[in-house]
């Protein structure tokens, strides 16, 4: 078995029933995304984060300069792809750059191959074989990385590059990601969710749904519950080469957003997404 220290860190943080975070992330903009945890889900990571966010403040007050370390196994049917570990090793050195601002590094527990591994995997549906399978093969004390050929699903949505669970909010999590996806910043975006983020524009996949106001005084309860995060629109389509927004919207109040277009959680290109805040780093941790 591997490190035991992040079961013991998150099983304290998270009390959670099953919520499936499933988002897709392209190289361009991240329109197709299926992440829709149901209100009862979404209120119970909600709950859990307005109890807990000051006893989180007070401790990382003491460990701010206390490393977190984490065990990721690789899943991968390698036959036909012998270059998966250097796009692994790479993809993991780009994860750890990421995350090095939040004091938290992923290391190789262990690299299977798997030849039963499926090549396409549908990852959309909470009834899905997908879920019985993972969780027969899922290793223990770990984080559970799918390394897969082709994301689809039964929802309709095509361009899926990665899936996350929460660990904890069932007995299966576990996260998937698209081959020609490990190079870029899509698995940073998926263990962002996997530790316990929401999109910066809120708990959903629906880019038309924006609550949060750009003054921010409900930002506790909006949005992506997350302070230190402008309102944000929901940026897919509106970010050019040069990571400028460009878009028209304006909340409820009638004030224009003005997101942060290099967050990591948000629906943006790729190259642009470059941070973490503080805030996300704490609920993260």
């Amino acid at each position: 078995f591997c490190n035991q220290i992040f079961i013991f860190m998150k099983s304290i943080k998270i009390l959670l029933a099953s919520l499936i975070l499933i988002f897709s992330i392209t190289s361009y903009s991240q329109d197709e995304c299926g992440f829709a945890p149901n209100a009862e889900m979404v209120k119970i990571l909600d709950l859990e984060w307005t109890l807990n966010k000051e006893t989180y403040l007070r401790s990382e007050n003491h460990l701010r300069n206390e490393w977190i370390e984490l065990p990721i196994t690789i899943h991968s049917n390698v036959e036909g792809n012998s270059n998966d570990l250097t796009l692994f090793e790479n993809a993991l050195i780009q994860l750890n750059k990421n995350f090095e601002s939040a004091k938290i590094k992923f290391t190789t527990c262990r690299i299977l191959n798997d030849k039963s591994i499926p090549t396409s995997v549908n990852t959309f549906g909470y009834s899905s074989n997908r879920f019985h399978y993972f969780s027969r093969k899922n290793i223990p004390y770990s984080i559970n990385i799918y390394i897969v050929d082709r994301l689809s699903s039964d929802g309709g949505f095509t361009y899926i590059s990665g899936v996350a669970t929460l660990p904890f909010s069932s007995n299966i999590p576990h996260i998937v990601i698209k081959r020609d996806a490990l190079a870029t910043n899509v698995l940073t975006h998926e263990m962002g969710h996997y530790l316990g983020l929401y999109h910066t524009f809120g708990p959903n996949n629906a880019c038309q749904v924006q609550d949060e106001l750009v003054n921010g005084t409900n930002c506790e309860y909006a949005g992506d519950r997350i302070c230190d995060t402008p309102a944000s629109p929901c940026c897919s389509g509106v970010v050019d080469a040069n990571c400028i927004y460009f878009g028209t919207k304006t909340d409820k109040n009638g004030e224009s957003f003005t997101p942060d277009v290099s967050n990591f959680m948000e629906y943006t290109l790729d190259k642009c997404r470059t941070n973490f805040t503080p805030e996300q780093i704490l609920k993260m941790r």
